[in-house]
């Protein structure tokens, strides 16, 4: 069998997924994340729910859902409120409408690990996630990320390994697929037509991987790539080597029929297997080499064990890209933003839970990143298995824009550095902390590591362009307060950028405010070249700025 996932499971299932959607990741998805406001700004913020809170107990404090339902019921009798809402498996704790001064106290018992405010949820926009925003794909050419359902990379087939993907998710194209995932069956349901996904992880995979460029939900590194569902696990999270051989051998197969001619072959440029076995399966080694020698560029994950070199399998695999993940909390390089979701270690070094080694080729962001979820809508994505569908989204990209050397991992890793699609670990873009000697690159799409200039419009509406308008676009993005100047209408109803919902004005001086202002700012910040509304100044100087979101 595979290895545990360190994704919360049901004790009987064993699973070798390696996300980590933790449990207060998905609190962090629906209501925000972080310590909670002081009194003042819980009372005049409007995005934030007044007077309502979610209280979480540590996990050492409260263990189990019996526990859950007598902490509340204490802390009902003994404060006088009444819980709206219980929390016993994502997290343990609950919610309630609780005065300001109540809500201090609770966050001084020893019992509970935070108070968090509750936020009106308004979204409208795209988010480009942290992790593409890590490695630079928003300023990535081949990318084209720009909110226009741009469907440039809809010819790049991706086979991905895993427990299916969500095929009616609006967000993802999914053409096909294949099941191999029935453990119990010698025949491995013999590459029965594939179905729907029953666990998640693969639709998360497929979202960090190829999320759509449009205006809604989230985008991936090959936007608009056709995610294959090679469902090699089935629903009660198991899978075993000679079923994944299968597979491999299927798409194998798809791929050679192609390069001959035959109609039903898929030109399969890259597979993603963001899982282990938890032991060197030689046989799974033997079939995926030969598969990379068939043209598929194999991305796997690293695994999150924080081990050196242990020899697991696909990782293990010499034809493969192997990818350890780095821990990122703000989508930029430079590090000094604390955790958000969860803990992984500190921002921009190799995640305390990557295992690392001289088998690991490259390394990609693996902690906090929203991607596409099961049954629709989008979750938080943690770990080494959401490291490789960064890399997996990027070597597809590398393809599309004309590479056509050896699928072998290593070759293709050496030809994306020799191309500047990967930066040193040393570099202001990379990463510290690595706990080997084998200092693997960092993904990075961007064009170059340091700093560009931007022609930034009267994003103020102050009649005049300036660096003030690049610094206010800044603030935004990093949720400091800013002011609005009188030539523009009011400010309107929140919108969101980069995950936050902030509230702005009319950016591109059309009269109103919606969310094609949230899109404008996206452009101004990420490379773009937002078209200027007639009814604001002209286009001002160039204004330089770093990697790092600095003037």
């Amino acid at each position: 069998m595979v290895n545990p996932s360190t994704e919360p499971m049901s004790p009987t299932h064993r699973l070798g997924l390696l996300g980590l959607a933790s449990a207060v990741a998905l609190l962090a998805l629906l209501i925000g994340h972080g310590q909670a406001s002081s009194q003042s700004e819980a009372a005049t913020d409007p995005e934030i729910v007044p007077g309502r809170y979610v209280v979480v107990f540590k996990d050492t404090a409260v263990t189990n859902a019996y526990q859950v339902d007598q902490s509340v019921d204490a802390l009902q009798a003994t404060y006088g409120f009444q819980a709206g809402v219980r929390y016993y498996w994502a997290l343990k704790g609950f919610a309630a409408t609780i005065p300001n001064e109540l809500a201090d106290t609770l966050r001084r018992l020893p019992s509970v690990d935070f108070v968090d405010s509750v936020y009106f949820g308004h979204t409208t926009s795209q988010t480009v996630p942290i992790g593409p925003r890590r490695v630079g794909a928003k300023l990535s050419g081949p990318a084209k990320i720009d909110n226009l359902n741009d469907s440039h990379l809809s010819g790049l087939e991706v086979a991905i390994f895993d427990g299916g993907i969500d095929i009616d998710h609006p967000d993802l194209t999914v053409p096909g697929g294949v099941r191999y995932s029935d453990w119990r069956y010698p025949t491995c349901q013999n590459g029965s037509s594939f179905d729907d996904e029953g666990l998640g992880h693969g639709t998360k995979v497929a979202g960090v991987l190829a999320a759509k460029d449009n205006t809604s939900q989230v985008v991936g590194v090959a936007p608009g790539a056709r995610t294959w569902a090679v469902k090699v696990f089935d629903d009660t999270d198991f899978a075993t080597s000679d079923c994944v051989i299968k597979a491999v051998d299927w798409v194998t197969n798809k791929k050679q029929r192609f390069d001959v001619g035959y109609t039903d072959g898929i030109n399969f440029r890259v597979a993603n297997m963001s899982f282990d076995f938890g032991a060197n399966v030689p046989s799974l080694c033997s079939a995926v080499n030969r598969s990379v020698l068939a043209g598929v560029v194999y991305v796997v994950s690293a695994g999150n064990d924080n081990l050196n070199n242990p020899g697991y399998s696909p990782a293990n695999c010499t034809h493969v890209i192997t990818v350890s993940a780095i821990a990122d909390y703000n989508g930029l390089p430079g590090g000094g933003t604390g955790w958000t979701c969860n803990n992984y270690g500190s921002d921009d070094t190799l995640a305390s839970i990557s295992n690392y080694g001289s088998t690991v080729e490259i390394a990609a962001p693996g902690t906090c990143t929203e991607t596409t979820a099961m049954g629709g809508g989008t979750i938080l994505f943690s770990g080494t298995s959401a490291a490789a569908p960064h890399v997996a989204g990027a070597v597809a990209l590398f393809m599309w824009n004309g590479y056509s050397g050896s699928a072998y991992g290593p070759t293709v890793v050496s030809s994306m550095t020799s191309s500047g699609w990967t930066v040193a670990q040393s570099s202001a873009c990379g990463f510290s902390g690595d706990r080997d000697s084998y200092p693997e690159p960092f993904l990075w799409l961007a064009p170059g590591c340091g700093s560009y200039t931007k022609i930034f419009s009267d994003v103020n509406c102050s009649g005049t362009v300036n660096s003030t308008d690049a610094n206010d676009v800044l603030r935004y993005v990093s949720v400091l307060p800013i002011t609005q100047s009188e030539p523009c209408p009011d400010i309107g109803p929140p919108i969101k950028i980069n995950g936050t919902f902030r509230k702005w004005g009319d950016v591109d001086c059309d009269g109103d405010v919606d969310s094609v202002d949230s899109l404008k700012i996206s452009q101004y910040v990420g490379g773009g070249n937002p078209s200027q509304n007639p009814g604001c100044p002209a286009f001002g100087a160039t204004v330089t700025i770093d990697v790092t979101g600095s003037l």
